[in-house]
């Protein structure tokens, strides 16, 4: 009987790497992709620390578990007549999570996969650096697509502001704001980052532990401003009272009325409110995105784009088209990705250890220092 190796999550903080999970069968229109490794993302960590199914409230069993990770690189076993795909095809891929069964994840020997999701994988990155690229580079490209900016040259006479230019989204915000020929490209990093993301493009940077950012740019706005912080919308109430939250409040700020500010959905201002995450959706979220669009439709306010939620059935319908796109910039060596580390399936806990200690709370991070500076993505090998 032929079985497959797997990381699934069973229980709240509870997961196993299972040797005996049966492998899953491809529908008609559908590929079936022999995993070679899997990117690993805060929502990861966040979900596997809840128990539940992504972006959903199924909650997770020893005989229903959830399958972890969302993205991945490998090579193609079966493929749909038309689908553009072939058996050794090499490829990166995005798992629609919303769209999948429960135990579909990319910390899997093999995985099910619509071609819509696939595309093949750039010729100048290894395996390892297709696998950690995918969620964060679309997540960049496709928000800032969303605001008009999409295309080689489109930011020539433009300035933009990336926030958290070292992360895993703002380290290729940075780089497409490179290929889109803004003049100006700023970001907020930790001084340990500086010359990090100076080498994806920037041009200035600011220490947001010990600099303020509005103060420092608000006689000089952006024409756009990219926030993977906390860019959701922000009403008056309670709910958006913690430090996230007034991320985007702020951006706004230190941009034109005549540009953009792009908001990647964090859950900024739901966190930690004490209506409740429902209660935060209807008192701040929902009218503080009417007020950014109503404001910036009149002109007197600056332009919204968001809140960017890349599980979304219409983003995920052009991922495996976008990925196409811009493998060809990966193999034109326009954009590169960088490797923090990697770990093989068994160490698949300690992976998502050493992610959730990047994602302030250190002390799950046995010997890591508190100033060195957390870059690049982490990734899982498959057997």
């Amino acid at each position: 009987l032929f079985v497959m190796q797997a990381a699934v999550v069973t229980a709240p903080g509870s997961l196993q790497v299972v040797s005996e999970a049966k492998p899953p069968v491809p529908g008609p229109d559908q590929c079936l992709v022999h995993v070679v490794a899997s990117g690993l993302n805060p929502t990861d960590w966040k979900h596997m620390s809840a128990g539940t199914q992504y972006y959903g409230s199924a909650k997770a069993t020893p005989t229903k578990p959830v399958g972890v990770g969302c993205e991945g690189s490998g090579i193609v076993e079966q493929a749909p007549q038309g689908s553009g795909f072939q058996s050794g095809d090499r490829v990166w891929f995005m798992v629609d999570k919303m769209a999948s069964p429960l135990e579909c994840g990319s910390c899997a020997e093999y995985v099910c996969l619509h071609p819509r999701t696939i595309a093949k994988a750039p010729q100048q990155m290894s395996m390892e650096q297709a696998a950690s690229t995918p969620l964060a580079l679309l997540t960049a490209y496709q928000a800032m697509k969303a605001a008009g900016f999409a295309e080689e040259g489109c930011g020539k006479g433009k300035s933009i502001l990336v926030h958290a230019g070292a992360g895993g989204v703002g380290h290729f915000a940075l780089q497409l704001a490179r290929i889109y020929g803004f003049d100006r490209i700023a970001t907020t990093c930790s001084s340990a980052n500086a010359d990090f993301v100076r080498e994806l493009g920037a041009t200035v940077s600011v220490d947001y532990r010990s600099e303020d950012f509005v103060a420092f740019y608000k006689a000089d706005p952006f024409d756009v401003v990219v926030d993977p912080v906390g860019g959701d919308p922000v009403g008056c109430c309670c709910a958006a009272q913690n430090s996230l939250a007034s991320y985007m409040p702020r951006s706004r700020q230190v941009t034109k009325k005549s540009g953009w500010t792009i908001g990647i959905l964090t859950g900024a201002t739901l966190m930690g409110a004490p209506c409740g995450m429902c209660g935060a959706a209807c008192c701040s979220l929902l009218p503080g995105l009417c007020a950014y669009k109503c404001c910036g439709a009149c002109g007197c306010a600056p332009q919204y784009a968001g809140p960017y939620f890349l599980p979304s059935s219409s983003n995920m319908a052009t991922s495996g088209t976008d990925l196409s796109k811009l493998a060809s910039w990966v193999d034109r060596r326009l954009i590169r990705t960088h490797v923090g580390a990697t770990f093989d399936l068994k160490e698949v806990d300690k992976a998502l250890a050493e992610l959730e200690g990047r994602g302030h709370n250190p002390s799950k991070v046995a010997g890591q220092s508190a100033n060195k500076p957390a870059q690049g993505k982490i990734v899982v090998k498959l057997p």
